[in-house]
C-alpha cells in the first residue's frame, strides 16, 4: 500500500467497513435483486447514504460505539 497499491475487501463487520477509505456497497439484496451499485464514496459520506442498507447498520454501529466509548471515558474520569 505505500507504493500507492489498492486492497479490496468484501466485509461485513462494521469495524473493518468503518475504517475503510473508500466504500463500494453493493446490493440492495442478494441473489437475483443484488449486484447493483448503490453506494460509491468515503465512509463519510455513506453516512449520508438514505439508500444503503450499510450505512443504515454503520449509524447504529458508531453511534453504540460512542456511547461505550463515552462510559468509559467517564469512568475513568470519576475513577481519578
Amino acid at each position: 500500500m505505500d507504493l500507492g497499491h489498492s486492497i479490496v475487501v468484501v466485509e461485513y463487520n462494521m469495524q473493518v467497513i468503518a475504517r475503510g477509505d473508500y466504500v463500494i456497497d453493493l446490493g440492495l439484496d442478494g441473489g437475483k435483486k443484488g449486484g447493483s451499485i448503490t453506494f460509491e464514496g468515503t465512509v463519510q459520506e455513506l453516512l449520508s447514504s438514505k439508500t444503503s442498507y450499510t450505512a443504515r447498520y454503520l449509524k447504529e454501529y458508531l453511534k453504540n460505539f460512542l456511547n461505550e466509548s463515552l462510559i468509559i471515558i467517564v469512568m475513568l474520569i470519576l475513577h481519578d
